[in-house]
């Protein structure tokens, strides 16, 4: 036993980078089911998307996120935008961060693509979703939504006109948006709630990375946010969700995430508990 104890304890490294690979990959190739149960924040975030249905006013989505958070943040955005396509509710993306331009598109995108593979039924540029591209100073673009649409986004991302587009024909201010919905990996939500809820009332919604969750958390609580989704667990949870819900014929990256991320952290607890004991086992050896 001691002779073990030794072994483990000289262990090459790259034995340990070995495993942890393999723990961090498999699961999106063979996903492991593991039981995630959503929480009342998640909740209320997908039932505020719900309450759209059938109003006829559009789901506004800012995807305020680049490469660097994208592994957390783009599961939600797709997941929402599904959600809002099979409920027919219209969706305005947008995003002010210069470097999720292409990350936006590519989710409306592809959203509007995987749905009509699954139902058959096509989602319509310009009448069911647009993209209104990139805009510098948040601030701005923000407040004058409050005021009159047509001067923060007089084209969409393709220079087509506001009034050529009939999804936003009927949209002059917050009061014709349904919910705003920020997915961030950055201060942005705090813009959206001193501006746009602050100022003109607007119903809103975030998404937010795991580390920023907590910071959010008060505005929750204070009901300028209509719930909150959180980090990669988030994300699996509004996957869930959705699944339950139909929106979905599997669990997405989001679940994925999770199992990797669950399962790298039960190795790593156990490569510390076993070099311990073998760490431990041999000064015994040492010393007897």
């Amino acid at each position: 036993m001691a002779d073990v104890m030794q072994k483990i304890a000289t262990l090459d490294r790259r034995w340990v980078f070995l495993a942890i690979a393999v723990v961090v990959t498999v699961p999106f190739f063979v996903p492991m089911g593991l039981d995630i149960e959503p929480t009342e924040k998640t909740r209320q975030a997908f039932e505020a998307v719900n309450s759209l249905k059938g109003t006829g006013k559009p789901l506004m989505i800012s995807m305020d996120y680049g490469p660097e958070t994208m592994a957390e943040l783009q599961p939600m955005a797709d997941t929402v935008i599904m959600q809002a396509f099979h409920q027919d509710i219209p969706v305005i993306g947008m995003t002010f961060i210069a470097t999720g331009v292409g990350l936006a598109e590519q989710a409306l995108n592809e959203s509007a693509r995987r749905f009509e593979e699954q139902t058959g039924r096509k989602k319509e540029y310009g009448k069911d979703f647009v993209f209104l591209g990139f805009k510098p100073y948040a601030f701005a673009p923000i407040t004058q939504i409050g005021e009159n649409f047509a001067k923060a986004y007089p084209t969409d991302f393709r220079g087509t006109k506001k009034e050529d587009l009939e999804i936003l024909r009927n949209v002059h201010t917050y009061a014709d948006i349904g919910l705003v919905m920020d997915i961030a990996g950055n201060s942005m939500p705090a813009t959206w709630i001193s501006y746009a809820v602050g100022r003109y009332d607007a119903r809103f919604t975030m998404g937010v990375t795991a580390v920023m969750a907590a910071d959010y958390y008060p505005y929750v609580q204070s009901g300028q946010s209509e719930g909150i989704v959180g980090g990669m667990r988030g994300a699996a949870e509004y996957e869930v969700m959705a699944l339950e819900a139909g929106f979905f014929q599997s669990l997405g990256a989001g679940s994925r995430g999770m199992d990797s991320q669950s399962w790298t952290h039960i190795v790593i607890i156990l490569f510390i508990i076993v070099g311990n004991v073998a760490y431990f086992a041999s000064r015994r050896k040492d010393q007897g």
